[in-house]
């Protein structure tokens, strides 16, 4: 056998390889669906425009690539499971698994938690941006940028919210705490009344049930913040 036909013949075997892999992954998240209420939906049935809405949430470059999605359309919880290929300018592409629920009445403005980072690169990169913020008030420029984040609570925690009259709320003591209790390994946001969720990798049955988990543990922490608004106003 020559060195090309070697070579054909090991690609051939990595595909099928890849091939088989993902089919039985895609068997295994069917299963899983079927026991939890959740159906595929088929790509020509996804809302493209309404799946990227709530990616940009997360703040990709670009989120430019949907592979499986999962719908539960019970009415008082409707739930979209997605995964989906970000494309970012600055790093390799990555996939992530994105939940998003629907809780009626919530009526929240938009907000991001995320972990805050080390407090030493936030110092570093205050430091650097600061001479460009200043230069931009003295002569007035209006720029349109990304939410500020502010860290809270222990500050392991920050919130990343464009509405500033909403800050004090989220930094609160009562609030942060709630924030700091946070133990899933997913970021979470809401806006409007949709909670969402986010965790790295693609889908697997496997990572299906943690993700339901930490979704649910979402929703009653923006349920509980938006009655503590309520009360509040």
């Amino acid at each position: 056998m020559t060195s090309a036909l070697s070579v054909i013949l090991v690609i051939g075997i990595v595909v099928a390889v890849g091939f088989l892999r993902d089919s039985l992954r895609t068997q295994a998240i069917a299963r899983w669906g079927r026991t939890h209420g959740f159906s595929r939906v088929p790509q020509a049935e996804q809302n493209s425009e309404r799946l990227l809405a709530w990616a940009q949430r997360f703040r990709p470059d670009n989120a430019f690539r949907w592979g499986i999605v999962l719908r539960n359309g019970q009415e008082d919880r409707e739930t979209t499971i997605a995964e989906h290929e970000e494309n970012r300018l600055s790093r390799a592409d990555r996939w992530h698994t994105l939940a998003v629920t629907r809780v009626p009445g919530l009526k929240m403005s938009a907000v991001r938690i995320i972990r805050a980072g080390s407090p030493v690169v936030r110092r570093v990169t205050d430091a650097a941006t600061a001479p460009g913020r200043v230069a931009r008030d003295r002569l007035g420029i209006e720029v349109t940028g990304k939410p500020a984040v502010h860290p809270v609570g222990q500050g392991k925690w920050a919130v990343e919210i464009a509405d500033e009259d909403a800050l004090a709320f989220w930094s609160a003591e009562t609030q942060a705490s709630a924030i700091d209790r946070w133990t899933h390994d997913a970021e979470l946001a809401a806006v409007d009344d949709y909670v969402l969720v986010r965790t790295p990798g693609l889908m697997t049955a496997a990572r299906l049930d943690p993700l339901v988990a930490s979704m649910e543990a979402a929703r009653a922490l923006f349920i509980e913040a938006g009655a503590r608004r309520s009360l509040n106003r």
